[in-house]
């Protein structure tokens, strides 16, 4: 190494490390999706009195200005701004979205920000694929987490050579929906709905072949004739309201414009999963809200679109053999009402069981893994 100051300061670097005596993880936070997923994980790892988490909001331009204000006038959050976080030696960097730009020396471990839905891009999974390699091939990840055995058998078919870093650890945002499930009332009341009428969430992703870029505009043109039989709930991936994700349809507009009763639509997504309990019925596409869903066993409309690929075998193959399939909104009514006539909750929950493991005891398994990784005592905690 010729660069005499940055051998001097590796040298200090060395020497500060020596007299750590907490661990120091970094929770990679790329949108408001993310944060969701990554909160509880802090939050747990905070109890430790040898553990420092931080939050790194690595792209600030995907959260809505007054929502990261928010997430960051709370000081119970230990944040590190990107330029700096990217250049320090961490014991552990947690990921809940693809994202390498941080040392090689560092261990890190992909954490997901959802249960795998299984769509395939090029011929391979976002999840498994390329993204999980270096410039020289080598993969990036110490370990990383499935919500289920079913994901785990998949990628031994689909990526032998990632399999062995492949631990099944459940799902925190599954828990945390399971554990409120007696809250719907309390929703719906919340949202100024009626309580007395069913409530139909339609979820959709973002991208050109989603519910919302495809059919969301003449969904809201006729959400009144709905509306005269069903609350609805409207829940728009955010990267919708971003122009450059939506050049067709500006939801920001329709969103502010669209004043109905017993209708929402979601703007904040960190608010979107809980949302699901409130619903009936969920009417969607290949989002990962709806593998969620599958946990509550209610009836399921799913959009299908001819241009989506979806690996075989994977958990949104099988969300579909218990849903009720449509490919455009035609005969919306006569679909839902369908869908609630004929659903077989013996067979979603089995479909169910698939998508994810360890149902309320995920972060124990987090944990484990978590603490494996940074050889850490678990007498630690507090």
């Amino acid at each position: 190494m010729k660069n005499p100051v940055l051998r001097l300061l590796l040298a200090i670097e060395r020497a500060a490390l020596k007299r750590k005596t907490k661990k120091d993880v970094l929770l990679v936070v790329t949108n408001e999706i993310m944060f969701a997923y990554a909160r509880p994980i802090y939050d747990n790892l905070a109890r430790d009195r040898k553990i420092r988490p931080w939050l790194c909001f690595c792209s600030p331009y995907r959260f809505r200005k007054q929502n990261l204000a928010r997430i960051r006038s709370k000081k119970r959050f230990r944040t590190i701004l990107f330029a700096v976080a990217r250049r320090l030696k961490w014991d552990l960097v947690l990921y809940p979205l693809h994202h390498r730009r941080f040392r090689a020396d560092c261990k890190k471990i992909y954490v997901g920000h959802s249960m795998m839905v299984g769509k395939a891009a090029g011929g391979e999974s976002y999840k498994y694929g390329r993204h999980t390699r270096d410039e020289n091939n080598n993969l990036v990840y110490d370990k990383i987490f499935a919500a289920g055995a079913h994901e785990k058998e998949m990628t031994r078919r689909l990526y032998p050579e990632i399999h062995p870093t492949v631990r099944v650890v459940g799902s925190l945002l599954a828990d945390g929906l399971l554990a409120s499930v007696g809250e719907k009332s309390k929703i719906l009341a919340g949202l100024g709905f009626d309580v007395n009428r069913k409530t139909i969430m339609v979820a959709s992703t973002w991208g050109p072949h989603s519910f919302a870029q495809n059919l969301g505009a003449e969904f809201m043109e006729g959400v009144g004739c709905l509306l005269k039989t069903y609350n609805i709930i409207f829940s728009v991936h955010q990267h919708n309201f971003l122009p450059k994700c939506s050049p067709k349809i500006n939801w920001s507009e329709l969103a502010r414009r669209t004043k109905l009763s017993d209708f929402h639509i979601s703007t904040n997504n960190e608010e979107s999963i809980s949302l699901l309990l409130a619903a009936d019925l969920l009417v969607t596409d290949h989002t990962s809200l709806s593998l969620y869903y599958l946990l509550l066993h209610r009836p399921i409309v799913f959009y299908e679109n001819a241009n989506v690929e979806y690996l075989p075998g994977t958990s949104i193959v099988e969300l579909k053999k218990v849903a009720h399939i449509i490919r455009d909104i035609d005969n919306i009514e006569q679909d839902i009402r369908h869908a609630f006539d004929n659903c077989n909750v013996k067979e979603i929950a089995e479909a169910a069981a698939k998508v994810c493991d360890h149902q309320n005891r995920a972060w124990g398994r987090y944990k484990e893994e978590i603490y494996d990784t940074i050889l850490l005592n678990r007498q630690s905690e507090t």
